[in-house]
């Protein structure tokens, strides 16, 4: 095989990535060894600039201690030695290649994705019992060939630019040079001595049918970060397959759910921590022209409310039990309204007839003598309190029925989509959201 550059060793001979840092290695393994919070630091210290930026990283705003954390030590016993050892990889390896030149891909976008990928990773691995740092190396690097594959000289193709499947990326990178980042990457891995469980989970990360446990927590980590980051990806991934890989997981529906409460959150941490090591370099993700969504389910926090906050949203969630509810009331406050117009009609109506002969009221001497008869006394009707008017729902921009049948909406320039599970019923989506069907209408 060859490639514009050369045989495939070659790419990996010429790519800055041949011979990484010492650090790394000795981070990673002391992944498998019982270090104490001291020798971590001194491995760490020995390099001045990432020391800085491990400090740097510790004492931004996300994490709460800005400006109180002073050294190594400090931050190791504040932050523990797992969140200091896993900021020292990635600024490691982001400082190593961040002046890369990539073709077709944006290099703060492609450490991004790396990023949340690492930090999803982790906190799936939590949930299902798999070591948390081994995880977050292990989806730090799942797309480490790319960095070597994109950096060659190449035309700008649209399929990054337009709807596209994952495979269409490996399809691409195949027809390219002969060979896919995935097995690319590795490569790169063995050659670095990368523990076999770590390559072998990146290298079988694309599909959740087959693999290590590990492996099928990386492509979900991977599947996240891709609706986060790449605006024209599109997923393939169906209910049925999703219920096998809960349950090859064996990760409970609650579990899952708070997952997905967490995951907006791990994505802002992200950013942050991008925009701290990019030293405030700015980057931006494309987002959709809408911006703001209701979101009609049964539950507070799911997977469509994740990914849709993922993808820029701002999110109202509705509840049909509300919605019904607003439109009684609404109902009982038009009829409320409308009996009270007839009452006031009716009233008009009585007072233009003649009124009957009354009675002359009795007056006093003084009362006949200056004219003034005596008035009885009305009394005051009693008056009922006001009622709040009942307001109706401000129906978004966008709005998303869940498992929940779609109803006509009576406001003209509202996108209503529906949320299907029935992956035979799988059609061309404009928005990458799993297993989904959605309807699009626009009025």
């Amino acid at each position: 095989m060859s490639s514009a550059k050369g045989t495939i060793d070659e790419l990996l001979e010429q790519s800055v990535l041949a011979s990484p840092p010492d650090l790394l290695f000795k981070i990673i393994n002391s992944l498998d060894s019982e270090l104490s919070s001291k020798q971590i630091g001194e491995i760490i210290g020995h390099d001045q600039s990432i020391s800085a930026q491990v400090l740097k990283l510790s004492n931004s705003s996300f994490f709460g201690f800005k400006g109180s954390i002073k050294t190594l030590d400090r931050a190791i016993n504040i932050l523990g030695t797992k969140t200091v050892r896993n900021l020292t990889v990635t600024t490691l390896l982001f400082a190593h290649t961040n002046r890369i030149r990539l073709w077709n891909l944006d290099i703060m976008t492609f450490w991004l994705h790396a990023y949340l990928v690492a930090d999803i990773t982790r906190e799936l691995s939590q949930k299902v019992g798999l070591d948390g740092d081994e995880s977050y190396i292990a989806g730090l690097l799942h797309d480490i060939g790319k960095l070597i594959l994109y950096s060659q000289r190449q035309e700008k193709s649209d399929i990054f630019s337009s709807d596209h499947y994952s495979e269409d990326i490996d399809n691409y990178e195949m027809q390219t040079w002969g060979i896919d980042s995935c097995a690319l990457g590795q490569k790169l891995l063995e050659k670095w001595n990368i523990p076999a469980d770590i390559v072998s989970a990146i290298s079988e990360h694309k599909t959740p049918k087959a693999g290590s446990l590990l492996a099928k927590v990386v492509f979900l980590a991977n599947e996240f970060a891709n609706v986060a980051t790449d605006f024209h990806f599109k997923s393939r991934l169906s209910f049925l397959s999703f219920q096998r890989l809960m349950g090859d997981m064996k990760l409970s529906e609650q579990a899952f759910k708070d997952i997905c409460q967490d995951i907006p959150s791990i994505v802002e941490r992200g950013k942050l921590i991008m925009k701290v090591m990019s030293k405030n370099q700015s980057f931006t993700i494309r987002r959709h022209s809408l911006t703001h969504a209701t979101l009609v389910a049964n539950e507070d926090f799911g997977l469509s409310r994740c990914l849709l906050e993922l993808m820029g949203f701002n999110v109202e969630v509705i509840t049909p039990k509300v919605i019904k509810a607003t439109e009684e009331a609404l109902a009982k406050q038009e009829q409320e309204a409308a009996e009270a117009k007839a009452r006031r009609e009716a009233d008009l109506k009585s007072e233009d007839a003649p009124e009957p002969e009354k009675a002359k009221a009795s007056t006093s001497f003084l009362g006949r003598l200056f004219g003034k008869g005596a008035k009885p006394v009305e009394k005051e009707e009693a008056k009922e309190p006001e009622k709040a008017p009942v307001s109706p729902i401000n129906w978004r921009q966008l709005v998303i029925f869940d498992q929940v049948e779609p109803f006509k909406i009576n406001r003209l320039g509202v996108t209503v989509m529906q949320v299907l599970r029935n992956p035979a019923e799988m059609k061309e989506t404009p928005l990458p959201f799993f297993f989904t069907n959605p309807d699009l209408k626009i009025k």
